[in-house]
Order: structure tokens, then sequence, then C-alpha cells
């Protein structure tokens, strides 16, 4: 007996198991509730609460630099990667752009001119021609409005088709570099999941959150310039909106990447025991390990649950507290306009603008919101997918020229690579 293969023989038991695998699930989230009451209910889910950021923070670093599979990019790298996409397309990027702003600029005239038709009608200084004018301009920038609101969506989804299409190029060409020894020794779930869910998720972000958000953000930054423009005291509510909303967008930026990664890996841990069980069907029912494996799957699907029921509680504290935020303006800008009205600070018709102004806000806002989620989510897609880029090569080429076309073997041993 060879001297290999003792060694083996004598350090093989190491390997075995007896008994089911040790949990993955943390013994924080297996607690049943304590009590009834609210304030037990409260304390308890607190605590769960806890327990899965912790789990999350967890996944995260472990994510980042892991022992066996493929690592996860930074947010910074995949911000980088789509940058790079976006600047080779400047052209397509500052049309986009420059059609939002004019179609958000069209949709500003109509609330400055009733503004204007209401101050006219309360001091008694407009004519029935100035009136008929002025409903004429309102029509026509309607339907400018409209005209331009179609070919802004028009540009926008233009942008993100270009760049969708060149991330899945990209995309192909990461996993086609991949080293087979790196292929073969990762889960058999994982490459599958990310190049599958992730391409998926990040496509829907591309494809759709990215030209949303370039709509959003440039009709939210053209009406406040005009609610600047029109009174700055009655612009002054919109502060305590944009500190709920500034609170409640850190605390979910500050958890959501940690709570996506943990989710998608998740998807990647259960196809990675589907996958495995029905490739070893064989093995498994020879050995008896069905029922293994079946609890196996169950507890990472239960897993995948609380990584789910994170990412849902984020939303939540979010969409709370910007939805609450929409309210706080309008009842301000009543307020705040009826004393600056009282003081001869600010007229009906400046107070009337105003509010359409809030009121033209709150759907901008809302989808801002609501696409800043598909965008982490898109963003931790993409770094998955960034992070298979990042695989040392397994073997590199050398010098060493063969002598011949023989080939002789001796005492010939297989092995996997380390790792």
């Amino acid at each position: 007996m060879s001297e290999l293969t003792t060694e083996a023989l004598a350090t093989s038991a190491e390997t075995w198991r007896e008994g089911p695998p040790p949990p993955r699930m943390p013994e924080g989230l297996r607690r049943p509730p304590r009590g009834r009451g609210w304030g037990t209910r409260l304390r308890d889910y607190a605590a769960l609460q806890r327990v899965r950021e912790e789990m999350a923070s967890r996944t995260m670093t472990e994510a980042r630099n892991p022992e066996r599979g493929f690592p996860v990019s930074s947010g910074r790298t995949a911000v980088s990667f789509i940058g790079g996409l976006l600047r080779s397309r400047r052209a397509v990027l500052a049309w986009a752009v420059v059609i939002n702003l004019l179609a958000s600029g069209a949709a500003l005239v109509a609330p400055f001119l009733l503004g204007d038709l209401v101050d006219g009608v309360a001091g008694g200084t407009i004519g029935a021609g100035t009136l008929d004018a002025t409903v004429t301009v309102i029509i026509v920038a309607i339907v400018v409005q409209a005209v331009l609101v179609l070919l802004a969506r028009r540009a926008s989804a233009v942008l993100g088709y270009d760049t969708l299409a060149a991330a899945r190029e990209e995309v192909v060409r990461i996993v086609l570099r991949l080293p087979l020894g790196q292929v073969e020794s990762s889960s058999s779930g994982d490459l599958l999941t990310r190049i599958t869910s992730d391409v998926s998720k990040m496509a829907a972000a591309v494809r759709w959150a990215l030209p949303h958000f370039i709509i959003s953000m440039v009709t939210i930054v053209a009406t406040l310039a005009a609610m600047l423009a029109n009174s700055w005291l009655l612009a002054l509510p919109l502060v305590v909106t944009a500190l709920m909303m500034w609170f409640g967008g850190r605390h979910y930026l500050r958890r959501a990447p940690a709570g996506y990664i943990t989710e998608s890996r998740s998807y990647s841990v259960i196809s990675a025991t589907l996958t495995e069980s029905i490739e070893g069907a064989r093995t498994v029912e020879a050995l008896g390990l069905g029922s293994h494996r079946r609890d196996q799957l169950d507890e990472d699907t239960e897993l995948s649950g609380q990584a789910e029921r994170y990412t849902l509680a984020l939303r939540n504290v979010l969409f709370s507290m910007v939805d609450a935020s929409f309210q706080l303006p309008l009842v301000g800008i009543v307020l705040v306009g009826t004393w600056g009205f009282n003081a001869d600070l600010v007229t009906i018709g400046q107070i009337t603008t105003a509010a359409l102004y809030v009121q033209q806000l709150q759907g901008p806002l809302d989808r801002v919101i609501m696409v800043l989620d598909h965008l982490q989510i898109g963003l931790v897609s993409t770094t998955r997918l960034i992070g298979v880029a990042e695989v040392e090569d397994d073997r590199t080429p050398q010098d060493v020229v063969p002598a011949g076309t023989d080939l002789e073997g001796r005492d010939l041993r297989f092995a996997y690579r380390e790792g």
C-alpha cells in the first residue's frame, strides 16, 4: 500500500458524519412567541428583527470572501460597471435627460397660469379675453406635455434597453471566462441562480427602474425649482418631507444591500439542494437519505422566508415614512399660506400654485421610492454577477513545450485541487 493511500485512510474518518447536518437556521429565529400581549409581541418582533439583521450582516461578510463558490463584489464596483455602460452612451443619456426636462417644464405651466388666473379673478383685473387666452395656453401646454412625455418615455426606454443589451453581453463574457475548476468546485445552484434569477433582476432594474428613476428625478428637480420661484416661503413645508424621506431612505439603504444579498443567496442554496438531490437521486435512495434531503430543503425554504421577511420589514418602514411625509406638505402650505397671506407675503394665486405643485410632486416621489427598491435589487444582482468576474484563473500558461507526441504515465493518482 503506497504512502499516499495510507495517509488518505488515516484521515478519512474526519470526513464522516453520523446523523443530520448541523442546522443552518440561527437559534434566535426558532423561538416561538412568548405571549399574546401587544407589548410582548412587539418585543419579540424587535428581537426577531435583530437576529435577522445579524444574519444578513454575517451572510454579506461571508459572501464577500467565501471559502468556496463565487464571491460578491462591492456596491461601488457594481455602480462603476453601470456607470461605464452609461458613459459609453452619453448622447442617448443626455437626450433622455433633456427631453424629460422639457416634459417636466411643460407640466409646470398649467399650475403657474392657474395661480395667475386666481389672482386676477380675486383682484378683479382679468377680462373675458384674458381668461380665454389663459385657458387656450393651458390646453396647448397640456397637449405639448403629453407629446413630450411620450418622447421622454421612448428616449428613456431606448436608453434602458440599449444598456441592458450591453450588460447581458458582458455577463456572457464573464461566465465564459470562468475557470472550469472553479465551476466544478462551486455549488451547483449558485452559478445557475446567478445567470438566471440575478440576470432577470438586473434586466428589470435596467429596463424599467432606471428609466423611471431618470423621469422622476428630473420631474422632482424641475418642480422644486418652480416652487422656489413661486414663493420660497411656501416651499418651506417640503423641508419636513425631505427630512422624513432622508431618515427613511438612510435606514433602508444601510440595511437593504445585506438583506437582498442574503435573500439571493438563500435562493442559490435552495437551487443547490434541489439540483444535488435530483442529480444524486440514486445515491440518496441507496443510502436512505431521502428524509434528510427533505428536511434540508424545508430548512432552506424557511431560512429563505426569514430573509424575505427581513427585506419586507425594511420596505414597510420606508414606505410608511414616505406615505406619512406625503400628507404633510399640503397641510403645511395651507397653514403657512394663511399666515403669509395675512402678512401680505404671498397671494391666493401663489398658494394655489404651490398646492398644485405639491400634488404633482406626490407621483414622482412615490415612483422614486418604489423604483429605489427595484434599483437596490438590481444593484445586488449586479454585484453577484460582477463577483463572478473576480474569480482568479486556476491555471496559467507556461513556457514549457512538450518534447514529443508520446505520453507515458507512472504511479498516477487523482485528486481535486485545493478548495
